[in-house]
C-alpha cells in the first residue's frame, strides 16, 4: 500500500503541472493602444476554427472592463436572436448588437458574463454569418475557460 501511494503523488504532481500549463495558453493579456491613443489592456482568448457556411474562419473573443467581444473573419448577421452565448448550462446570453460587420458586442451583461466566466468550464458561442441566402443555421464554436479567473486577475493589474 505505501509502496502505491509513492507512485500515485508524482503521477498527480506530474498532472497538475501540465494542467497548469494548458491554462495559460487558453487566455493571454494584452495592451493595445486605445483611444486618444492611450494604452489600455485586454484579455483575449486562443483563436478557434470554425465554418461559417463557405469557409473556414478565425474567432477569439476580446474581453475589457465594458464589453466582450467575439470577433470573426466573416460577417456576423445581425438580423436573428439566436447569436450570443451560454457558459456551462448557465443560460443563453443573446449579443447587444453587430459590431463593424464581424464583431459580436455584449456589452449589457457583462458582470454576469464575467462571473460565468470565472467559474466556468467552457463558453459556447453561436453565430450566424451573412451573406447567407437563404438563411440557413447557426455554427458554433466552444472556447475553455480554464485559466480564465487567473488571467483575469492579472489584467486587471496591468497597467
Amino acid at each position: 500500500m505505501r509502496r502505491k501511494l509513492k507512485v500515485t503523488l508524482p503521477v498527480a504532481a506530474v498532472a497538475t503541472i501540465l494542467i497548469s500549463g494548458v491554462a495559460s495558453a487558453n487566455w493571454t493579456v494584452k495592451r493595445i493602444q486605445g483611444e486618444k491613443n492611450q494604452s489600455r489592456c485586454i484579455l483575449e482568448s486562443e483563436r478557434k476554427t470554425l465554418y461559417d457556411g463557405y469557409q473556414d474562419t478565425e474567432a477569439f473573443m476580446r474581453l475589457d472592463d465594458k464589453s466582450l467581444l467575439v470577433l470573426t473573419e466573416s460577417n456576423i448577421d445581425p438580423n436573428f436572436s439566436d447569436v450570443g452565448l451560454e457558459v456551462d448550462g448557465y443560460g443563453f446570453i443573446g449579443m447587444d448588437k453587430v459590431s463593424m460587420e464581424k464583431r459580436a458586442l455584449f456589452e449589457s451583461e457583462i458582470a454576469k458574463i464575467i462571473n460565468q466566466f470565472k467559474t466556468g468550464v467552457t463558453a459556447k458561442v453561436q453565430l450566424r454569418f451573412w451573406p447567407t441566402w437563404p438563411a440557413t443555421k447557426t455554427y458554433s464554436v466552444t472556447f475553455s475557460l480554464i485559466g480564465f479567473r487567473e488571467a483575469y486577475a492579472a489584467s486587471l493589474r496591468c497597467k
